[in-house]
């Protein structure tokens, strides 16, 4: 492959890191600086604000979200290309977060809806990996 050829290649996944933090500090999405994701509204809104094709590697600890369905706004949708890597099964939790509004609505810790705007399949490519959800 010529250099101009791979010029034109998709660029390599992006990495951001999240934790549960407790000092209080929004962090920079680095490995040693990771994100503040410790409430369900701080991690709903960094992972509507993360890009696609991006690998969110998830710290240990439990990670509330507000997650996804048809019938009630807010919580988070993946975006094509997303890969969500926890620490490891029961080591990072991904938790839907209580939502009274919802008591009765299917919702989901990962998902998207079957008709996203000018994307087909959105969830052929997202990823996720080693860690726990609970409902």
């Amino acid at each position: 492959m010529s250099l101009l050829d791979s010029l034109f290649l998709d660029p390599a996944p992006f990495d951001v890191w999240v934790a549960v933090r407790t000092d209080g500090i929004k962090g920079s999405g680095t490995l040693n600086d990771p994100y503040d994701g410790s409430t369900q509204t701080k991690f709903d809104a960094l992972m509507n604000g993360i890009s696609a094709k991006t690998r969110v590697q998830l710290g240990p600890g439990i990670f509330q979200s507000q997650g996804y369905s048809d019938e009630v706004a807010g919580g988070w949708q993946p975006k094509p290309g997303m890969k969500i890597v926890g620490s490891g099964i029961d080591v990072t939790t991904l938790q839907l977060a209580p939502n009274p509004l919802a008591a009765n609505a299917q919702m989901y810790a990962v998902g998207h809806g079957l008709v996203a705007t000018g994307v087909a399949n959105i969830m052929d490519t997202v990823e996720v990996s080693d860690l726990s959800d609970y409902g």
